[in-house]
């Protein structure tokens, strides 16, 4: 029996089938040093089929592509490169009037090589219009980025200043217009001196970050680190970063800092001391946060393999006075993985204020999108969408707004541990890890949430020459948002005559509190390559990803193969390339692409 949902899935279909043509020549004018140019065009052609219950609708689409980069002077000082791309793509549809888009952008790169400042410059300007009757959109961009460095004192010495000016302009009219330009400015000074250069070392950062337009942002980072080898065996390190940061909302300021003592009081066995504060001011609260923590390292060579044993022990003292409610949390950095469950850092998050960019804060992802939330209990889940703009494993920035006590005062009393043992030069590994976050002191925390966790994970990891694999399960007893998952891996490498294939495939399903079923997520990904003969390569590529149990529920697979060939001065590619995508809004798409590419070098 299927519900509705699938019903509408089985009958809303898109399949798409592109065949492309491409052309390209390489080559030089005058002298390889003089001038090397590489020129590719592309000719496609994209039919598309659409069906809705009984209704059918044909769409076409033609594509044309030139792209054209230039390298003047590659061997001398003063280099630079100049290049252009143009693609223009018409779509005609049944019952729609024609959508032309235009797509142009050009730039240059070059760079000057000298003793003193080397320098390195780049700028594109694009454009991108789409001319329809039913909401048209122009998106204007201009990147311009630059960097000096230098190298002083017989390379102990290495300064770095990167400069990068962003502006853009996306406009749908009586719709919505986004604009806004950012200046980011990174200095980077690296120092070594004394005797011991590899332990004697002070590092300065200083970032300038200005975003205005839509959406106004202002960041100033500088830290300094200096590490110190006091004795053979003994080392300090000393860490002060100021951050400081304002946006339409409110400013926020930061100071942290550390001193570290790390002792190796024999061979296999290290240990340090440190003490850590933070401290944030901002117009309606102050934040601080001062404590120690210690930690043990193990490491021993034994008859069945390698030990590792590390444990770390800190106890935070943390207060806050405010005079709000809610409080504003800026540029909270996450990882996004499949497969792990992500929440936001502050319970009671307000979900309709996320806003999510990258680790530079200047590109901003979509909602829905790129990225969704869920809530679970008093805390705010985020998940990546398969296929959008953030990477698997990536880093992400969050602004957000949550409810906040107004004052109180506690003690966190925070242990981790691992045990690892590595066994046959490292092919297979057991570790144990675990993490408690305990409150032994708590003061006006009526409206706070104080999670307290006990986390425990086992594993197992294989590396054969032929087979890998791993298996892991991760036992998180919260009192917030209790959870279990258990991760597997898979790997196959052979090698057939003169072929090469490789299968990978990882599966992760979470159990979270108050659900019934769990989080999936399934990948799989098969690459076979077989040498024809000195000239002719074949390629064959399977991969497929299924997401289930969440409010994003979707799933992909792709199909690719083909042939390259290579010989002399001439390079041909033959290639089919098939997608199956059940997006989250039940539509399923098919796509097809039948790709045949010439090139030659002359």
């Amino acid at each position: 029996m299927t519900n509705a949902a699938e019903e509408f899935r089985d009958t809303y279909t898109r399949g798409s089938y592109e065949e492309d043509l491409e052309l390209g020549f390489t080559g030089s004018i005058y002298h390889p040093n003089f001038m090397n140019f590489n020129l590719d065009t592309t000719l496609g052609l994209t039919q598309i089929r659409n069906r809705h219950l009984e209704e059918k609708t044909k769409d076409n689409e033609i594509v044309s592509n030139v792209y054209l980069f230039t390298n003047w002077l590659q061997e001398k000082p003063f280099g630079f490169g100049l290049y252009l791309n143009k693609q223009d793509t018409q779509k005609k549809y049944d019952f729609f009037d024609n959508v032309k888009i235009n797509e142009f952008s050009y730039g240059c790169i070059g760079h000057w090589t000298n003793d003193i400042l080397p320098l390195r410059v780049s700028a594109e300007k694009s454009r991108k219009t789409e001319e329809k009757e039913l909401y048209p959109s122009t998106e204007d961009e201009l990147t311009v980025n630059g960097s000096l460095s230098n190298i002083l004192a017989e390379g102990k010495i290495n300064t770095k200043l990167d400069y990068r000016y962003y502006t853009f302009q996306r406009t749908i009219p009586d719709i919505y217009e986004l604009y806004g330009n950012s200046h980011v400015v990174d200095f980077r000074n690296t120092a070594q001196f004394g005797k011991r250069l590899d332990k004697n070392r002070l590092i300065s950062a200083l970032r300038y970050m200005n975003l205005k337009g839509t959406r106004n942002s202002e960041n100033v980072t500088f830290s300094e680190n200096f590490n110190i080898g006091i004795t053979e065996n003994l080392t300090n390190s000393v860490l002060y970063s100021l951050n400081s940061s304002r946006n339409d909302i409110m400013t926020i300021m930061t100071h942290e800092a550390s001193v570290q003592l790390q002792h190796q009081l024999y061979e296999s066995l290290t240990s340090g001391i440190a003490i850590h504060g933070n401290f944030s001011r901002a117009v309606n609260f102050s934040e601080n946060k001062v404590g120690p923590e210690a930690s043990l390292k193990y490491r021993k060579n034994i008859k069945i393999g390698t030990l590792n044993l590390l444990y770390a022990l800190q106890y935070d003292f943390k207060g806050r006075t405010s005079s709000a409610q809610l409080i504003q949390i800026n540029d909270e950095s996450l990882t996004l993985r499949d497969g792990i469950v992500t929440y936001l850092g502050n319970p009671q998050g307000d979900m309709d204020s996320v806003v999510v960019t990258d680790p530079t804060g200047t590109t901003e992802f979509i909602k829905d999108s790129d990225y969704i939330l869920q809530a679970e209990g008093d805390l705010v889940q985020i998940i990546r969408v398969p296929g959008g703009n953030i990477p698997n494993d990536s880093e992400i920035l969050v602004d957000y707004v949550a409810v906040g006590s107004s004052s109180y005062k506690y003690t966190l009393l925070k242990q981790t541990g691992r045990l690892q043992t590595d066994f046959l030069s490292d092919k297979i590994s057991v570790y144990y890890q675990f993490l408690t976050l305990r409150y032994p002191v708590v003061e006006g925390t009526e409206d706070l949430v104080l999670d307290i966790i006990t986390n425990h994970k086992v594993g197992l990891m294989v590396k054969l020459p032929i087979v890998s694999g791993s298996i892991e399960y991760d036992k998180h007893n919260s009192t917030v948002s209790p959870y279990a998952s258990l991760r597997l891996g898979q790997g196959v490498s052979l090698s057939i005559y003169r072929s090469q294939l490789n299968v990978q495939g990882s599966e992760s399903f979470s159990w979270l509190s108050g659900t019934e079923s769990p989080q999936q997520f399934y990948e799989v990904l098969v690459h076979y390559l077989l040498p024809v003969s000195k000239s002719l390569v074949f390629n064959l590529r399977c991969s497929g990803h299924v997401q289930k149990g969440t409010q994003l529920e979707s799933s992909f697979f792709s199909f690719k193969s083909g042939f390259n060939f290579k010989r002399g001065l001439l390079a041909f590619t033959v290639l089919y390339d098939f997608e199956l995508i059940n997006n989250p809004n039940q539509e399923r798409v098919y796509n097809h692409l039948f790709k045949l590419g010439f090139k030659r070098e002359l």
